[in-house]
């Protein structure tokens, strides 16, 4: 009997041992997995921030970054933006504070291929009497079918220039935007109609499609950029064919392409413009280029009008060089802020007649940013034009994307 006992008590405690072991090697096990998960966390988390930091170089179809971020949300609905505030103080002119723009962006996701993205713009304020306003400056639906071949269908934004796509106050250089691509591609330029876009081969893409022309009647002795049209347009009577090619070398920061519209202007009920088929053709070569603390934009751009006598000019052309430096690393070599100077260098015709109406801006200041997503910037730029006096103005900004 007794060594019955004896033996049952070694086998329970040889088991008790055998469990406390397995146990223990669970724990073990468990612990392990722990710190395995602990340590993707944290090279998850160190992800989010370094894409945080390097989101101003993001960038879907061309556009900003703001206005990119629906693209690249993991969740349906996405909320972006920019906003900019300025002081001019021009010759001849009283110095102005404005509240120059405050921009939200919408954009949900349907599916993976279905995606909406808004952009809703207050200028000046929003306040009409003030001379602001309230506008949906794109809202349209993509399409993404194949990375050959996309649509995207609604209020868009003209796929023309450097600017015109990405506007964002951070994304280049000086307090207002080139002049060229204000009075000869007219930024920001936004309309009905179509596109279709994707990549020809790896770093080589297209965009092409229809959209409603610019109105005529507004354009009448006054300029191209007068010429666009709202969301809402109550005489879509005639059409343009635009066109973009871009290479785009990531690697290198280098941007060049080619855009050209064409198309028949649009009139409000004008017997006289709707017998004349008033014609217009715009094309621009755009460059940028930013690496190793150069950053460099250089577009040219010229648009021709078929019937001089009727609208009052035949057209308008211009170009720009703007070069910047991150002189940041020279003053503290571990700080992620930037501070670049830089120069820009402006030729325009506002429009084009007999008389010698160009214009030749120089802008010499800063950008400064203290993350990459805000910007403070200073210039002084010097207008030039023949017959008349110079005409100089500081301006200070102030600028963010979200």
């Amino acid at each position: 009997m007794k060594k019955i006992v004896a033996t049952t008590c070694i086998l329970a405690a040889s088991l008790y041992g055998a469990t406390a072991d397995s146990q223990i090697k669970a724990l073990e096990d468990r612990l392990n997995e722990l710190q395995s998960q602990n340590a993707l966390i944290i090279e998850e988390l160190g992800k989010l921030k370094e894409e945080k930091e390097i989101t101003g170089t993001e960038s879907f179809t061309g556009m900003g970054v703001a206005a990119s971020k629906v693209y690249r949300s993991e969740s349906a609905l996405s909320v972006g933006g920019y906003g900019e505030m300025n002081y001019v103080n021009k010759t001849g002119s009283d110095p102005v504070t404005d509240l120059y723009r405050f921009i939200p962006y919408i954009g949900y996701k349907f599916s993976d291929s279905i995606i909406m993205n808004t952009e809703l713009e207050w200028e000046h304020g929003g306040k009409e009497s003030e001379g602001g306003y309230v506008i949906v400056e794109f809202s349209y639906l993509d399409f993404l079918l194949h990375k050959n071949a996309n649509v995207r269908v609604g209020h868009i934004l003209v796929p023309m220039g450097n600017v015109n796509l990405r506007h964002e106050p951070p994304l280049y250089l000086g307090v207002n935007r080139p002049d060229t691509e204000k009075y000869v591609i007219p930024s920001t330029w936004h309309h009905n109609g179509l596109l279709v876009f994707g990549e020809i081969v790896e770093g080589l893409s297209y965009q092409a499609g229809i959209i409603e022309s610019l109105n005529a009647n507004s354009m009448v002795g006054e300029n191209i950029r007068e010429g666009r049209l709202s969301a809402r347009n109550k005489n879509a009577n005639q059409a343009s064919i635009v066109a973009r090619i871009d290479y785009n070398d990531a690697a290198k920061g280098l941007n060049v392409g080619f855009s050209v519209l064409n198309g028949t202007l649009n009139h409000d009920d004008n017997a006289t413009l709707e017998d004349a088929a008033v014609g217009i053709t715009m094309y621009d070569l755009h460059l940028t280029y930013k690496s190793g603390g150069v950053d460099l934009k250089a577009l040219y751009a010229k648009a021709d009008i078929d019937d001089e006598a009727l609208i009052g000019y035949e057209g308008s052309e211009g170009y720009y060089v703007s070069v910047g430096y991150d002189i940041m690393p020279l003053i503290n070599a571990g700080a992620k802020a930037e501070l670049l100077p830089f120069v820009r260098y402006e030729v325009f015709d506002e429009v084009i007649t007999a008389a010698d109406d160009e214009k030749t801006n120089t802008t010499v200041g800063f950008n400064y940013k203290p993350v990459s997503n805000v910007v403070i910037k200073a210039d002084y730029m010097i207008t030039e034009q023949s017959g008349k006096d110079d005409v100089k103005a500081v301006e200070l900004g102030l600028g963010y994307l979200f």
